[in-house]
């Protein structure tokens, strides 16, 4: 007899469970109002953000995303949203199959190109921000004669 696949929490209640939980890895942030893989920080350019056209859950289910076992169900893992990540599809196929969630974090946050998932492009804007204002410091300094 063929066992029945439990039904998995949709990708939004995943994503709330997420963005409330208290304890959860320090680099991960979930902005529920810009779907991203939580393994990469891929955001695809913002074609998945709310809008005014569609609320978070519409969101967060027509994003590219993969609900994944933390630790997988073969493994003993269950299929409740303190077990599940979400993920594009090459993340889920590279992250790592193990028992112990501290590895598949490790592994995520190490992955994770921003380590700021769901503050990517934020984050990225503030650094390029940050280095133009070093650079109009230096060029101001320069023409009032200062040496550097």
């Amino acid at each position: 007899m063929k066992k029945k696949k439990k039904k998995l929490p949709t990708k939004y209640k995943i994503a709330q469970h997420w963005a409330t939980k208290k304890k959860k890895p320090s680099w991960l942030f979930v902005d529920l109002g810009e779907p991203t893989c939580w393994g990469c920080g891929e955001m695809w350019g913002g074609d998945y953000d709310v809008s005014k056209k569609t609320t978070p859950k519409q969101a967060w289910q027509k994003a590219p995303l993969e609900r994944c076992h933390i630790i997988p169900e073969a493994l003993g893992g269950s299929s409740g949203p303190s077990n599940l990540f979400l993920m594009c599809k090459s993340c889920h196929e590279n992250s790592p199959d193990t028992t112990e969630p501290k590895e598949f974090f490790e592994w995520c946050h190490r992955n994770n190109s921003s380590a700021l998932v769901g503050l990517g492009d934020y984050y990225e804007s503030l650094v390029l921000a940050s280095r133009m204002c070093k650079v109009t410091v230096m060029l101001r300094a320069i023409s009032k004669g200062f040496s550097l």
